[in-house]
């Protein structure tokens, strides 16, 4: 199937930039919903598929360096929620890293926190970053307040405008 073939070259070239257990299952994750994306319409099963692609020989060969991190892998698939669409194939990974001898222990295995306490954290530092900030210039300060009094601004230039008005037709 040539789109699997694709999908095999694709994987290959991006894992080799890799240097985590995360970064494998990340682009594993995006294969999976690829799988699933080509069988949406067909007949054809997206397992049997996963599983045709994690038998190939490249598909193997690149898979060396995680299979000596299987059980982190396995771990991190079941409880990390960015990779709830690999659940479905665990069985078939769990199979397949076991088949394949590990060869290098060079990848990192890094706990990725979650998301809220990622996002919890960056508005922490927002916040104390907002609180050492030096004071406004005046120049801003009366900026907004341009823009918040600006009807009163443009009433009291018509006001001034017809007084002058008057005090010029008076005064001739």
């Amino acid at each position: 199937m040539n789109g699997l073939d694709d999908l095999i070259d694709y994987f290959v070239v991006e894992v080799s930039y890799g240097r985590s257990v995360d970064w494998y299952l990340v682009k594993l994750s995006s294969i999976a919903s690829s799988i699933e994306d080509l069988c949406r319409g067909t007949n054809i099963d997206p397992r049997d598929l996963f599983r045709d692609f994690l038998e190939d020989n490249k598909v193997r060969k690149a898979l060396e360096k995680l299979s000596c991190y299987s059980g982190d892998a396995i771990e991190s698939i079941k409880n990390d929620p960015r990779f709830k669409n690999l659940r479905r194939y665990i069985d078939l990974i769990e199979q397949t890293l076991a088949r394949i001898p590990c060869v290098e222990k060079e990848l990192e295995v890094i706990p990725r926190p979650a998301t809220w306490s990622i996002e919890y954290m960056e508005k922490k530092a927002e916040e104390k970053h907002v609180l050492h900030k030096p004071k406004a210039y005046i120049s801003k300060d009366l900026g907004s307040w341009i823009e918040k009094n600006i009807d009163y601004l443009v009433l009291a230039l018509l006001v001034l405008s017809i007084i002058i008005l008057i005090y010029s037709l008076i005064s001739r």
